[in-house]
């Protein structure tokens, strides 16, 4: 856990893949650090949490939405949906424009995530075309796109 905190980068990723690969076991220790002081922690917490995909991880993932870190409240969403918990489709459109892939624009870590819940997700995601902030409606649009409808 201490390793999340680390200058390096490498060790910090040599954390987070090691405390995912302890499983559930380690979902005590990372819904602790959802309460840490550090962005970076806060986010690779919540990002173990949602590869780990403990149910009983949810109340913690759901409490992260509100953190004031985009990174965390997207890895917090995707947590709910990774575990399957009737509050993701909500926290993912929540979160549509939180932590958005540099590398494939306007893919967020949402977007994936609302075109991973299927079809199931159109209705809740068709308002968000009509929303203020035009990237909002771009990536409403692209969920409707990838998905057929």
């Amino acid at each position: 856990m201490e390793q999340l905190a680390s200058a390096d980068p490498n060790e910090r990723a040599l954390a987070l893949a090691a405390l995912v690969e302890h499983g559930g076991s380690a979902t005590r220790a990372l819904t602790q650090a959802l309460a840490s002081p550090v962005d970076a922690v806060r986010a690779q917490a919540a990002q173990a949490l949602a590869e780990i995909a403990d149910p009983s991880s949810a109340d913690a993932l759901a409490a992260a939405l509100d953190d004031g870190n985009p990174e965390v409240r997207a890895r917090a969403a995707n947590g709910l949906a990774r575990v399957r918990d009737p509050r993701a489709l909500g926290a993912l459109l929540r979160t549509i424009d939180d932590f958005p892939d540099v590398l494939h624009h306007p893919y967020t870590l949402s977007v994936y995530g609302l075109i991973g819940l299927g079809q199931a997700a159109l209705p809740a995601v068709a308002p968000l075309l009509e929303a203020d902030d035009p990237a909002t409606r771009e990536r409403a649009l692209l969920v409707v796109r990838t998905l057929g409808a």
